[in-house]
């Protein structure tokens, strides 16, 4: 048995952070390969990332998707000034605690890397003592860790339709976009506060406040 962890939303400038974490066996890792699971971002087509996310549901032995809002991120950062990649370490320990509830101590870990591996294998070997491999790219390499991007990636989607209907199309949530900036120029022009979907420590949102 292997577990497989990666997350979608650390780069945007609002939204929700989430973490998938999958546990498969070698009939699991057979069956998503045939049916072509891979990267979350290597679809062309939502319905076919939206259908194997329902089937890595159906053929794993465990999964975990943990959904942070950006409020939370906020308190964490600006109350107890835990960095973002400190916040991934603990979010990731809190996902693959909960796979071990579940299914047991795997093989191996598996998780793509979001900063210097050494750190987040040490942080995940506090909470399992196995085989930990911390790569980059390792969502391009793994299966385990491409049904967990696939998961996360199709929950963050979700979160994001539903706040879209509630403070309209705010774009990607990207501080690169051009509609993400406009809409968030317009809200903090209108309101001169921001709504809860927002990560306030950015420094897109700082340049924003300064600036506008």
């Amino acid at each position: 048995m292997f577990f497989g962890g990666d997350e979608a939303g650390k780069g945007p400038a609002l939204g929700p952070l989430v973490i998938g974490a999958v546990a498969l066996d070698g009939i699991g890792i057979k069956k998503l390969k045939e049916v072509g699971v891979r990267d979350s971002k290597a679809y062309f087509s939502n319905r076919t990332r939206e259908s194997h996310a329902k089937l890595i549901e159906k053929v794993a032995l465990a999964t975990k998707v943990l959904v942070v809002p950006a409020a939370t991120l906020n308190k964490l950062k600006t109350k107890y000034e835990i960095s973002l990649n400190k916040m991934l370490e603990m979010f990731y320990q809190r996902v693959f605690k909960d796979l071990v509830d579940k299914a047991g101590v795997p093989e191996a870990i598996y998780i793509d890397a979001f900063e210097t591996p050494q750190l987040l294998q040490q942080a995940i070997g506090i909470i399992v003592k196995t085989k930990i491999i911390v790569e980059h790219e390792a969502d391009t390499k793994y299966l385990p860790v491409m049904a967990a991007s696939v998961l996360a990636k199709t929950t963050r989607e979700k979160e994001i339709e539903k706040l879209r209907r509630e403070y309209g199309n705010f774009g990607s949530g990207y501080p690169s976009d051009p509609k993400t900036q406009r809409w968030l120029r317009d809200w903090y022009k209108e309101n001169r506060s921001w709504p809860p979907i927002v990560r306030e420590f950015w420094e897109t949102i700082k340049r924003i406040e300064t600036q506008t």
